[in-house]
């Protein structure tokens, strides 16, 4: 999968969730075989909040 539509995803799955969730459980959240690492999934989490700086999200 590529970066941008991993984080399109993790952006979906916080949206919708209405709780924090760590990387592991985001990680566990994708059915499909390879599921990201949580290396990945923790570089687009930094990606995606430097993306929402200044959008009007708290």
């Amino acid at each position: 999968m590529d970066d941008q539509k991993l984080k399109n995803i993790l952006e979906a799955i916080l949206m919708s969730a209405g709780k924090p969730l760590t990387a592991e459980k985001l990680v566990k959240m994708f059915d499909d075989e390879p599921r990201p690492s949580i290396s990945q999934v923790k570089k687009q989490l930094i990606i995606l909040a430097d993306d929402c700086q200044g959008r009007g999200i708290e």
